[in-house]
């Protein structure tokens, strides 16, 4: 009772207590979630990264388990085109999820050099088609010295990437069994091991025991400040060498430059 003689009720609730666990949106991700921002990581040595399978059309590029930070580098996956089913969307995004930040995006197919269905996007806002005349990935006839590059197979002709101002070349060293490597340099010489190597890429290979080394890419220390180009580009390059589309035109122009 106050000092008016009248009756007042009060409530003082307890303070609610914090929630037990983190919301939804805060939950652990297999791998952690990714940064919201592009920080430049350029390590000390040389970094071998795997292409290891993540589900049935999702794979990973892993860096090796001494590395600093082993979490996945990249989430590849590969969806269809609804409007041509024999055409094949690549999305590169980066850490180990598909929710991570997004990268690049490519599209190729069984359809030849259909430049229509073939293209390459960093932003998403502008695709360029990937081979012919303005295409980012092109062959290369000279040197960086202006002397004519001769070779027995069309197949070993380098190809040059250049989207917008970064330009590097990879060049096909396999063997006619497949087995080698096929390597990114910073331009083509004569003397092409004395140039500057970014990166090497092995495929797939079967060792004499029956098992199968999976595919990897092994980057320089400066070839780190342009790696999303480097995975990119050398995606695009293993779908030319093992597409049947392309392996088939490869032929017939060797056909024909020997006419």
């Amino acid at each position: 009772m106050d000092p008016q003689g009248l009756f007042r009720l009060s409530w003082n609730p307890e303070a609610p207590s914090l929630p037990q666990r983190l919301s939804d949106s805060h939950q652990a991700t297999p791998f952690g979630a990714p940064p919201g921002y592009r920080r430049a990581e350029r390590p000390e040595t040389n970094i071998k990264y795997t292409f290891s399978p993540s589900s049935l059309n999702t794979m990973l590029l892993i860096p090796p388990a001494n590395s600093p930070n082993s979490r996945p580098k990249f989430h590849v996956s590969v969806g269809m085109n609804p409007i041509i089913p024999m055409s094949y969307i690549t999305t590169i995004r980066r850490g180990g999820t598909a929710d991570g930040t997004f990268v690049a995006e490519f599209e190729m197919g069984l359809l030849g050099e259909n430049s229509l269905y073939q293209w390459v996007t960093f932003d998403r806002m502008e695709h360029k088609k990937l081979s012919g005349v303005s295409g980012v990935f092109s062959y290369v006839y000279r040197t960086s010295d202006n002397k004519t590059i001769r070779l027995a197979s069309e197949a070993k002709r380098p190809r040059r990437w250049q989207y917008g101002d970064r330009i590097f070349y990879w060049c096909n060293h396999l063997r006619i069994t497949g087995h080698g490597k096929i390597t990114c340099y910073a331009s083509v010489e004569a003397k092409q091991e004395e140039a500057k190597v970014y990166a090497i890429f092995t495929p797939r290979t079967e060792r004499s025991d029956g098992t199968i080394t999976m595919e990897s890419l092994e980057v320089t220390p400066e070839a780190h400040d342009f790696l999303d180009e480097i995975l990119v580009s050398v995606l695009i390059l293993e779908r030319m060498r093992l597409s049947p589309s392309f392996v088939t035109t490869e032929r017939l122009r060797s056909a024909a430059l020997k006419e």
